[in-house]
């Protein structure tokens, strides 16, 4: 911690002239040892400050992970309520399409009789057609948001 005392020794010698005795003119070994002790107080005084700022970044990190968690949640609710979405869109289209062609044979059969015109015919022809292509697409959003979902799911 900043705020706490350091101690450290050192110690330095020598052979020279002058020794540590500038009168005498002559080599003489020398040396010094001793302890330091340091305490910056300054420190002391922006500890609580320091310590309310760790805090707030606690909790800040805190909420930022509550709210990925919760974007995550929501995120996998929406590809499972699309999921669902499409295979019911996938129902429905189905039984369109059945009713679509019943429709186009009976329109067939009046074409043949001379109640309905061509234009007609091809108008119903192309209704279930229309029908059929909207079964295909739902199919292919189905399979996509289930690619996506599980590999939204996969990501560590």
């Amino acid at each position: 911690m900043k705020s706490l005392p350091r101690l450290s020794l050192f110690g330095q010698g020598g052979y020279g002239k002058p020794g540590l005795n500038m009168l005498l003119n002559e080599f003489d070994w020398f040396y010094i040892a001793g302890a330091r002790l340091q305490w910056n107080l300054g420190e002391l005084y922006s500890l609580s400050a320091e310590r309310k700022s760790n805090a707030i970044s606690k909790s800040s990190i805190q909420v930022q992970k509550e709210i990925f968690l919760l974007n995550a949640s929501i995120t996998a609710e929406q590809y499972r309520n699309d999921i669902t979405k499409y295979k019911l869109l996938i129902s429905e289209d189905n039984e369109i399409v059945d009713l679509r062609n019943e429709i186009m044979k009976a329109s067939k059969a009046q074409l043949d009789n001379g109640v309905i015109t061509s234009s007609d015919y091809i108008r119903e022809m192309n209704a279930a057609d229309q029908a059929r292509q909207n079964l295909l697409l739902h199919q292919l959003q189905l399979i996509q948001t289930e690619l996506d979902y599980n590999d939204y799911i996969a990501q560590p």
